[in-house]
């Protein structure tokens, strides 16, 4: 383990780590080798280990900075918080094929045409949790992608698993969430190809388009009517976060990753473990029906909500996470 910065702050201490693999094969058979893998252990490493993992904006830097990219999760995870670092050892990793410390198209040698599932970020995940010497996970917790590549996990490694909370995302798409996610990823197609020469400005244009068709799935109808007094902010909102996704990450990375929500299937059976399901009855791209769905499939408990934010609700709702993860945590102790 290769510590590259730690930070100390009463039992709020955390270590970014890289560590090499030589070898992994991806699902489709592509080989990639000699690659770093960036993880964050969050706490004293001799606690219980929780594995958190969100949408595929997110990174290891839960509580804190990670390079440029904020905290995404700062007000579930911490000293006294619902996840609390006094108590487990919270790790957050950096996605495979996305634009953190973990190796991806960023790094000049990505081989090309290579798809990534959620069972390799599963897999992956299982080489970090093995890495840091841990036999087995008191808790996973994973919103939205995080979700669906711990579903992965669930169904590869269930013996490794006391208790898996899923959030906001579920063992496959539905029929309008995939089609929503189709729209934008073939915009982003469009985007990787469009010449520059030939059509000035066309590439970082659809790559903002394909961003503002997703905010309009990630908030609620009622949530942009209360928000705004025009069309002019509407347009004006969806083009900032247009532009603020066009000239981040890498676009390579971007669609990489919304393949792998495109082909994520998981054939969920009752496991071993206790398995949690949280969502909320706005949700647009994991709607309530096939949360009951996943519930039913794991034998799982389902929790439902109200929630004006639909599926971003997960990043908004902490006060109701919070409250409810303490309990489900207790539970499970």
């Amino acid at each position: 383990m290769s510590p590259i910065a730690s930070r100390s702050v009463h039992d709020q201490s955390y270590e970014d780590c890289i560590f090499h693999i030589r070898e992994f094969v991806l699902s489709d058979g592509t080989v990639l080798e000699d690659f770093d893998v960036a993880y964050r252990l969050h706490g004293n490493p001799k606690n219980p280990l929780i594995a958190v993992s969100g949408g595929v904006s997110s990174h290891r830097g839960i509580t804190e900075y990670a390079g440029s990219y904020k905290p995404w999760w700062k007000e579930l995870v911490g000293y006294d918080k619902a996840l609390n670092t006094a108590d487990y050892c919270i790790l957050g990793w950096d996605y495979l094929g996305n634009d953190g410390d973990t190796f991806g198209p960023k790094d000049g040698a990505w081989p090309d045409h290579c798809q990534v599932s959620t069972r390799d970020q599963a897999r992956l995940l299982k080489a970090i949790i093995d890495h840091i010497g841990y036999r087995e996970v008191y808790a996973m917790v994973g919103a939205s992608y995080g979700a669906m590549v711990n579903l992965a996990f669930g169904d590869c490694f269930p013996h490794l698993i006391q208790h898996l909370i899923s959030i906001s995302g579920a063992h496959k798409s539905h029929a309008m969430g995939y089609a929503y996610r189709y729209l934008q990823n073939e915009l982003l197609d469009l985007s990787e190809h469009a010449s520059l020469k030939e059509l000035p400005g066309i590439q970082k244009r659809l790559a903002e388009l394909s961003r503002g068709l997703a905010m309009t799935t990630y908030r609620t109808s009622n949530e942009f009517e209360e928000r705004f007094s025009g069309r002019d902010e509407v347009i004006a909102y969806l083009n900032h976060h247009g532009r603020e996704f066009a000239s981040g990450r890498s676009l390579t990375s971007r669609r990489l990753l919304a393949k792998s929500i495109l082909t994520h299937d998981i054939n969920v059976d009752p496991q071993r473990f206790k398995h949690s399901v949280i969502g909320f009855e706005q949700d647009t791209l994991v709607p309530p029906h096939l949360l009951s769905e996943l519930a039913c499939k794991t034998r799982g408990e389902l929790y439902l909500f109200d929630s004006p934010y639909g599926h971003d609700s997960f990043l908004k709702e902490s006060v109701l996470l919070s409250r409810l993860f303490k309990t489900l945590l207790s539970e499970s102790l």
